[in-house]
């Protein structure tokens, strides 16, 4: 990133980029918005940065190290957990393939010892004489990893809402019984060692509950909700959406062209973000100043018959540590504005390298800059023209608070998030999510954006023994502790993740249906689309099995406006389709996307004409 004023201005025109390119009504669309295609900041003859404030930039004094032993401990505690991780979510990504594999390799090796003359003594002694140690091997990693996968298979809980726990117990006996063979046919015993820790670490995990009874998958499996669209029938404009949105827009299964062979939300969620390019678009940026003498950016993307009054504008919130350049706003993007939608990104302080010269860095909690942004893009618009908020992940989670929050007074005639939470302290006890993902996750948001950003800032605010815990985070909960409460003077994690949720001001799963909180004021349309088996977001930030979260109960809050689109499968901003996911991209996504912006669309046109 560019680390001073001088360079970021630099990085940018001396006069904005002509619009002649662009059509008569696009043109008359940012005239009407008026706002400057020059960061303010680069117009200003005096340095905008007060001169108490650190620079932006990376941390530039390592004083919470006192000595080389601290750098040690310090590069450990952050190298360890996260290559475990890595091990650990690789082996469940594969697990499904795995033990299949695997058995079916000591299926052919048992058969060939039944049909062979040579005794098992005689093998042994092969063995030992080392003639077949390589195949020997083969057959110990076998043993291990058949019952290792086949344990996953049976006892993690996206598998077991995938395929029920049959699958992974049959796999899972055949793995044992091939592996004892093959054990002994071969003097195994380290491999037999190895298996006999596995099966008891599988009998703790099916028994090890307060009850003591089986359970698989464990509590967090959402075994009692239904798939499907939930929503209140009682409210005319909801219910006019719901008809006017497609049906296979907002079902996600191999029948309607979902990966079949990426079996978990584990994998539903990486695969994409490996294979999945788009190149970007062409967008128009603009600058917009906020409240607290900020600025963000906002992205344009007309569509190429130029901006059209009578659709509906898409804005839209890009998750942590993103912006348009996103793949999935990109795909969004270009979807979109080919069917005529002009889509506006836009781009939260400090993200993709905007300047900030205040304290007031970028977090989950701020809901001005959206409410500012939305204002903006409201009064530029044609009279009645919809506009529609589009929140991924992070910007899903600030706009469900921001309709929340805002109720009446919300900008927006509509919204929908997509992979996003209602209650994030649900998050502080998701212990998959801790060890699995966030350990992998945490490197990226304190090393680009925390430390590399921001660095000097966090140190004049933190103590030795904060920055200390910061760079020593292995979780995203552990930076949060530290860049964000600490930094903003939150009490704990707990009331910052309250104060970023829009259902963060009524108890943990309360059964008070007649206290809902501020959810209960959303004033508009508002769609949450989440998948079950969501890694990184767990179903519990957006519903429960009884009381006010419950998919059911939820949807009957305030006037009814929330609706909740749940499906088994998707992982985290994923959904997959295709059997190569990366000729269809986002296409599911971005169609549920677009396919709730269309029934607003027509159920608005239809409000409209009566």
């Amino acid at each position: 990133m560019t680390f001073s004023l001088e360079e970021f201005c630099q990085s940018y025109p001396d006069e904005p980029q002509p619009w002649s390119h662009l059509s008569k009504s696009s043109i008359d669309f940012l005239k009407k918005l008026g706002l400057s295609a020059i960061h303010p900041f680069c117009q200003q003859r005096t340095d905008p940065f007060p001169s108490d404030i650190p620079p932006m930039g990376p941390l530039l004094v390592d004083e919470h190290h006192g000595t080389i032993f601290d750098k040690i401990v310090t590069v450990i505690i952050q190298v360890v957990p996260a290559l475990y991780a890595m091990g650990e979510l690789w082996l469940r990504l594969f697990a499904s393939a795995i033990a299949p594999i695997a058995i079916v390799y000591l299926v052919m090796d048992h058969a060939a010892s039944l049909s062979t003359t040579t005794t098992t003594n005689q093998s042994n002694k092969t063995k030992s004489n080392g003639s077949s140690s390589r195949y020997n091997r083969w057959i110990a990693i076998s043993c291990v990893l058949s019952i290792a996968s086949s344990t996953v298979v049976m006892t993690d809980e996206f598998y077991v809402l995938q395929f029920g726990p049959q699958y992974g117990g049959i796999l899972l006996c055949l793995a044992t019984f091939l592996s004892l063979k093959a054990c002994q046919r071969y003097q195994l015993r380290r491999s037999a060692a190895i298996n006999a820790v596995l099966l008891l670490l599988t009998v703790y995990l099916v028994f090890g509950n307060a009850t003591m009874t089986p359970q698989f998958g464990g509590d967090d499996l959402p075994d009692t909700i239904e798939e499907g669209l939930y929503y209140n029938k009682k409210n005319t404009l909801v219910s006019d959406i719901v008809t006017h949105w497609p049906a296979i827009t907002r079902t996600y299964s191999p029948q309607h062209g979902a990966t079949s062979w990426l079996p978990t939300g584990d994998a539903r969620t990486g695969i994409p973000f490996l294979v999945n390019f788009w190149h970007s678009p062409h967008y128009t940026r603009v600058w917009l100043p906020t409240h607290d003498d900020e600025v963000v950016a906002l992205d344009i993307c007309f569509p190429p018959t130029g901006h059209d009054r009578t659709k509906p504008i898409i804005f839209v919130l890009h998750g942590l540590n993103g912006g348009s350049k996103e793949e999935y706003v990109r795909d969004l993007t270009h979807r979109r504005s080919a069917e005529g939608y002009t889509v506006i990104v836009m781009i939260a302080r400090g993200l993709m390298d905007l300047p900030i010269r205040g304290w007031n860095v970028f977090h989950g909690a701020r809901i001005d800059d959206a409410h500012t942004a939305a204002k903006a893009v409201r009064r530029a618009r044609a009279p009645k023209q919809p506009l529609i908020g589009v929140g991924y992940s992070m910007g899903a989670i600030i706009i469900s608070n921001y309709v929340a929050r805002s109720g009446k007074d919300c900008a927006l005639d509509a919204a929908m998030a997509v992979s996003g939470g209602l209650d994030m302290r649900h998050m502080a006890y998701y212990k998959r999510a801790l060890r699995l993902w966030q350990p992998l996750l945490v490197e990226e948001l304190r090393g680009t954006f925390v430390i590399g950003k921001f660095g000097e800032r966090y140190r004049h605010r933190l103590s030795k023994k904060q920055m200390l815990d910061l760079m020593r985070a292995v979780h995203v909960m552990d930076v949060d502790k530290q860049a964000v409460v600490t930094y903003n003077g939150y009490d704990d994690v707990i009331h910052y993740y309250s104060e970023m949720s829009a259902m963060g001001d009524i108890p943990m799963n309360s059964n008070d249906l007649e206290n809902v909180g501020r959810v209960g004021n959303i004033a508009i349309p508002f769609a949450v689309l989440h998948a079950l088996d969501d890694p990184l977001c767990t179903w519990r930030t957006v519903a429960s099995k009884e009381g006010v979260m419950h998919p059911s109960n939820l949807v009957q809050t305030g006037s009814g406006n929330v609706m909740m689109l749940l499906t088994k499968g998707g992982g985290h901003v994923g959904w997959p389709s295709g059997f190569f996911p990366s000729s269809e991209k986002w296409r599911w996504m971005s169609d549920a996307v677009g396919g709730f912006v269309t029934g607003v669309e027509k159920a608005k046109a239809r409000s409209k004409s009566k």
